[in-house]
């Protein structure tokens, strides 16, 4: 049978030394794959090598983790916990109840989960330089301009 998961459970064993059942493994990857946003048989092929092994690694620690979650699929959506004698509160992540702290660590290493930022150029370039030279009229070519399709 094709492999279905970002993970085999031999991966597991080898990854985390503990052993998990092709339906807790299963139960982990679907977990994953709503947090990232790839379904392993639409994306194993379309993706890295690099990204690949992390999400193998954050399939393994969630399967591992979720097995030791045993209300994992009955927990409500907490915003906050206060305990009113000492007035004090937890502030967990927003995954913190369905993501395996180190399965966390390995999304954040996804090329796609990165920042795709434009990073400006220097101010210590020379005046003139960068997209405003690169718009004057200096660099327009001789050919007047026409409509295309005429």
């Amino acid at each position: 049978m094709p492999q279905s998961a970002w993970a085999t459970t031999d991966d597991v064993a080898t990854i985390t030394g503990k052993t998990v059942t092709a339906e807790e493994l299963a139960a982990a990857n679907s977990v994953l794959e709503l947090v990232v946003g790839r379904i392993y048989t639409e994306w194993h092929e379309r993706i890295g090598p690099r990204d690949t092994e992390y999400m193998r690694r954050a399939v393994a620690a969630q399967a591992v983790w979720q097995r030791g979650q045993p209300d994992f699929w009955e927990r409500m959506d907490v915003k906050s916990i206060g305990d009113t004698g000492q007035g004090g509160s937890i502030n967990l992540r927003d995954t913190a109840l369905i993501l395996a702290p180190l399965a966390r660590i390995a999304i954040h290493k996804l090329t796609w989960r990165k920042s795709r930022s434009v990073v400006p150029k220097s101010t210590a370039e020379p005046s003139g330089a960068g997209v405003a030279a690169a718009l004057s009229d200096a660099h327009d070519d001789s050919a007047r301009w026409r409509p295309t399709g005429r």
